[in-house]
């Protein structure tokens, strides 16, 4: 069953047609994987399908629901979460204190100046909660800053869970990391994909053909093939766009 679809994407910007009749399904509960060479409009399938972009055609349904043009924090209290390539975290504060502040948010809990966080207990409880769900409770009050990159990337994932997401998008989660860091990132998705969908723009096909139950193909704002790791790998048209990349 899709948990969301697009239908006959269009976005233009001036004369560029960034996505051009993009329908594609997310199956509920498999981690997805949109790939294609830089340009080819993952980037912006990913902003219209989170909300920074209204699409200029076409429409996106969430669990059968026409979501098409809403604004990003609907779409978020919706059940959609996204991580982005560039790391979205605050360095100065502790993981804890990164995590509390997600959970405060969702959760609507405004700031009172006369009253201290530690009445707030359901709040630091589930901080807590997630803060071991993704292994980082041991380093839960150290300056973020101090994290290693592969912990920081963690984290801000961390905190988009902190929002009880259905679907969560992320923009290419291994990138900047060093291989050993990279395997950690890769099995701490397949971890959190047992409870949640998944979708991931990732370059480094070594983590797709291994993380995905569906890959998708973007090439020059189209769709251009669809399908299990191995129907991706054999496919000539992938292999035509990639130039040989997937081996």
């Amino acid at each position: 069953m899709a948990i969301l679809e697009t239908a006959n994407i269009e976005k233009h910007f001036g004369g560029l047609i960034a996505n051009r009749d993009i329908s594609i399904k997310i199956e509920e509960g498999a981690i997805t994987s949109i790939i294609g060479p830089n340009g080819a409009g993952k980037t912006t399938l990913f902003n219209i399908m989170t909300g920074l972009y209204k699409p200029d055609s076409g429409r996106i349904l969430f669990q059968e629901q026409d979501i098409t043009g809403w604004p990003i924090h609907k779409i978020v209290e919706l059940g959609i979460a996204r991580s982005f390539q560039v790391l979205n975290i605050f360095n100065e504060i502790s993981p804890f204190e990164n995590i509390r502040l997600a959970v405060q948010s969702r959760k609507k809990k405004g700031f009172h100046f006369l009253r201290s966080t530690k009445y707030f207990d359901d709040i630091n409880e589930e901080a807590e909660t997630v803060l071991a769900e993704i292994g980082l409770a041991s380093v839960k009050n150290i300056p973020t800053k101090e994290l290693s990159y592969g912990n920081k990337r963690i984290l801000e994932i961390g905190i988009t869970l902190a929002s009880e997401p259905k679907l969560l998008l992320m923009d290419e989660p291994t990138s900047g990391l060093p291989s050993s860091e990279t395997e950690r990132i890769k099995e701490f998705i397949k971890k959190i994909s047992e409870r949640l969908t998944i979708v991931v723009i990732e370059h480094d096909m070594n983590v797709v053909l291994t993380i995905s139950d569906t890959i998708t193909v973007l090439h020059q704002g189209r769709v251009i093939a669809q399908g299990s790791p191995e129907e991706i790998k054999a496919n000539n048209q992938v292999q035509e766009a990639y130039l040989g990349g997937i081996d």
